[in-house]
């Protein structure tokens, strides 16, 4: 009876540390960012090579980016404009993902588009909807006298910069820029369209940025300067 009892109990044990071990993996499964897949969302504490992060729902504030592919190396992004998520693993593995990011309607973000910066949400330095002030006054004749010459027609940001500046070509135009924002730079999301990738779809005096995989659009503002958010 001793041994039956014994065995008994060797079997109870047992049987919990399998218990605990599986919902341990289990937990490991669904949040572990490794496991993230393709439509789902993460957050990102660090990016570029040795990033970090956790899978996490689409309405968690802390969750700005969604997972957009996972190529089998970093410079297979569909286009520019994703951040970059390299994981190392053991046995000098890595994980590869091509972050998009996942932006509320009417809330202000900066360093998006930005490969290795992590996005930041800041606050909008006007009320919400209300174009910029340069643009306002380019359409009601209103406002600060406009300058003569755009203040970034110089050659310092290179051939592909768009006159130096994300917005000077695209207010108005609706063109087509992947994201094309400087580090720093922030915007303010005017619309959002899910499962499309279309150029044409944001109204005039706003930017489209267009992400193909997994399919969104944003309509943004520029608002650039913008102070970011006191941390709770």
């Amino acid at each position: 009876m001793l041994w039956q009892f014994g065995k008994r109990v060797v079997y109870v044990l047992g049987a919990s540390i399998f218990v605990t071990v599986s919902v341990m993996a289990v937990w490991s499964r669904e949040n572990a960012v490794e496991f993230a897949e393709i439509g789902s969302c993460v957050t990102a504490d660090t990016l570029g090579y040795g990033a970090s992060g956790r899978q996490a729902n689409c309405d968690d504030p802390d969750a700005l980016y969604v997972v957009a592919t996972k190529p089998n190396r970093s410079s297979d992004c569909p286009a520019s404009g994703y951040a970059s998520f390299v994981l190392n693993q053991a046995k000098s593995t890595r994980v590869y993902m091509c972050l998009a990011p996942n932006l509320e309607v009417g809330r202000c973000y900066a360093d998006v588009g930005a490969t290795t910066s992590v996005i930041d949400e800041v606050a909008c330095p006007r009320p919400l909807g209300e174009p910029p002030i340069d643009q306002l006054a380019q359409e009601t004749g209103e406002g600060p006298d406009l300058p003569s010459e755009d203040p970034y027609s110089d050659d310092s940001y290179g051939d592909d910069s768009y006159n130096g500046h994300p917005y000077s070509e695209a207010q108005g135009t609706g063109a087509e820029f992947v994201s094309d924002t400087w580090p720093g730079d922030s915007i303010e999301v005017v619309q959002r369209l899910n499962d499309a990738a279309d150029t044409a779809a944001c109204p005039d005096g706003t930017t489209a940025l267009v992400y193909p995989e997994p399919g969104l659009t944003y309509c943004v503002y520029g608002t650039v300067g913008a102070p970011p958010l006191p941390v709770a």
